[in-house]
């Protein structure tokens, strides 16, 4: 990749992420407080070209080398000296569980609604999960008996999850558009990126709210996703040492160019394909910890070869792939295989 790409790349980043937005040449990287100086996206932007391959198939997903690496994951860094301000707004009771709505500071002041609820059986401190939604979805899902966050709270883990910016009661910030028309319609894949970016943040923060709460066990903190939430997983797992037990399901690769997945090519808006977020950036990351991923085999999103590819980068010895003859929708087995995997390795 050319250096010239790469400083598009972080240009489009920095344009919506980080406010630069009087950008005009191919080759200008922003002027930012999240990083420490425009030496270091220079840097970014050597690096990155240094180490990516001038070509790639479909399959083919090279990850960046280390000093890369290491200036990527500071799109993720927050300042922890900003006050979370959490407040409570709801507590709901049922026979399974008690859950809370709670509202915290994110990023940007942002105010990020989230649910939080823990068994009313067995006895603290418990472990947690964190769900990560999909695309167009929202933290509201998975309650009912069956359902992925039911299944774990009866299995003895807290949950939590958050709607993930321009989803569920967020979905305001995006003109009360769903975000699947923003990216599959609209392509514009520059603010799916932030989006994404900013998620990621202010799950990290969420966890920095957990680790007050005495009533939960912070050094048993695993994190389940799908689709969009699985891609999350990845990069969560790769930049947040918190994190020790992950279930990525349905994972997009976001590698380029996607093979047959129509609408996520270069975005509407010009955009470069979004490499910043790709998870085989972050798979090595995972540095031993256990990880599951949970595929279909007739996805469109992806194809096996893909899935694959990415399985063989992440850098464990406690890792699995389980395959479903199904599409991007798994069948219910797949709450089973995910709340088993946490079984074994977060109790």
């Amino acid at each position: 990749m050319l250096v010239s790409e790469v400083a598009t790349q972080i240009r489009y980043d920095g344009a919506s992420w980080m406010d630069e937005t009087n950008l005009t040449e191919e080759t200008t990287v922003p002027k930012c407080s999240k990083l420490s100086s425009v030496a270091s996206l220079i840097i970014a932007c050597v690096l990155f070209a240094q180490s990516a391959s001038p070509q790639s198939d479909a399959i083919s997903m090279d990850p960046v080398g280390t000093e890369a690496y290491s200036v990527l994951t500071r799109f993720f860094d927050y300042d922890r000296d900003i006050p979370l301000d959490v407040r409570v707004v709801e507590r709901t009771e049922t026979p399974d569980y008690i859950r809370e709505k709670i509202v915290f500071r994110g990023v940007r002041d942002s105010r990020v609604p989230a649910y939080l609820a823990v068994p009313t059986k067995g006895s603290s401190p418990y472990p947690v999960v964190l769900y990560l939604h999909g695309i167009g979805g929202s933290k509201a899902g998975g309650w009912d008996d069956g359902g992925t966050k039911a299944s774990l709270l009866a299995a003895g883990y807290a949950v939590l999850a958050l709607d993930a910016k321009y989803h569920g009661e967020r979905l305001v910030q995006n003109g009360f558009e769903s975000p699947t028309k923003m990216v599959f319609e609209r392509g514009w894949m520059h603010r799916y990126r932030a989006a994404f970016i900013q998620t990621i943040v202010e799950y990290r923060r969420a966890l920095d709210y957990l680790d007050t709460l005495e009533h939960l066990d912070t050094n048993r903190v695993g994190a389940l996703g799908y689709s969009m939430g699985g891609h999350m997983t990845f990069v969560l797992t790769g930049v947040d040492p918190r994190i020790d037990v992950t279930v990525a399901c349905v994972t997009p690769p976001m590698n380029e160019p996607p093979s047959n997945a129509p609408g996520l090519e270069a975005g509407a808006d010009g955009a470069p394909f979004p490499f910043v977020v790709a998870p085989y950036e972050f798979a090595h990351a995972v540095d031993s910890r256990p990880f599951l991923m949970l595929m279909g085999r007739t996805d469109p999103v992806y194809t096996v070869g893909e899935a694959e590819r990415l399985y063989e980068l992440i850098d464990s010895s406690s890792k699995k792939l389980i395959w479903y003859d199904s599409g991007h929708r798994l069948p219910p087995a797949f709450v089973g295989d995910a709340v088993d995997w946490f079984q074994t390795h977060l109790k």
